[in-house]
């Protein structure tokens, strides 16, 4: 008597109709997999039944946010939730890492060939992770980087909306001088020569915006965050202000 081939149960759960399409018909054409469902919405995943819940879920950017946030909230005798799976077109070191943090399992980019699609559900599948190789590099390239302080972190924030060293200084309530200190350490841990091309490093890297830049091709300064201790914009203050 023949045995009916194991087949993995993946969902697919993306905002971007034509990304969501696209993994959908390409993880149709693999070996061993079973599409559960292609949604754009990470309730439909969350609330699936027990019976119904696939093994690996391959996700955006937000729809992780909301997946980590409603695995935190849930019970422990819960059903054990999907193993999860990242695409984007790029990660920053830190959001990389964040991500991980949270329980991400594979981080993969959008240009993701279908042979190592399959082999990162596989891996993930199992219970190992998976990072395809620009990311791994990239995080390993930083892995001993001095890291920004809190201070430097929210000094670094006002450095994206133009402010000057006494503007930042009234709103922080410290001296002049003290910012520009911070100012010049911020410059020398991103390896930068200028104010601008450290927003500019910090924004690649995952620093500027904290993790939710994991999800920035989304909605960047959202208030769900996948790490803890996270930068946010400092209070009262919308996007672009002066």
């Amino acid at each position: 008597m023949r045995s009916t081939p194991f087949s993995m149960t993946v969902d697919v759960v993306h905002e971007c109709a034509v990304i969501r399409a696209g993994l959908a018909c390409m993880l149709g054409r693999l070996p061993g997999l079973c599409l559960s469902r292609a949604t754009a919405c990470a309730d439909d995943h969350a609330r699936s039944r027990t019976d119904e819940r696939a093994a690996v879920a391959i996700v955006s950017p937000r729809a992780a946010c909301e997946l980590a946030a409603e695995s935190r909230s849930t019970r422990r005798d819960a059903p054990a939730a999907a193993q999860l799976i990242v695409v984007a077109p790029g990660f920053g070191d830190l959001e990389a890492r964040a991500a991980l943090q949270q329980g991400v399992m594979g981080l993969l980019l959008l240009t993701v060939e279908p042979d190592e699609l399959l082999a990162a559900i596989r891996r993930v599948f199992l219970g190992h992770h998976y990072i395809t190789g620009a990311i791994a590099e990239r995080i390993a390239a930083q892995l001993y980087a001095d890291a920004l302080t809190s201070r430097e972190q929210e000094i670094l924030a006002f450095l994206s909306d133009g402010r000057c060293n006494k503007s930042i200084a009234n709103e922080l309530g410290i001296a002049v001088g003290t910012v520009k200190t911070h100012v010049k350490a911020i410059l020398s841990k991103l390896d930068v020569g200028s104010r601008t091309e450290a927003v500019v490093v910090a924004s690649r890297r995952g620093i500027l915006y904290g993790v939710e830049a994991l999800q920035r091709q989304c909605q960047p300064w959202t208030s769900m965050e996948l790490a803890e201790g996270a930068h946010r914009r400092p209070p009262g203050r919308p996007a672009g202000a002066r």
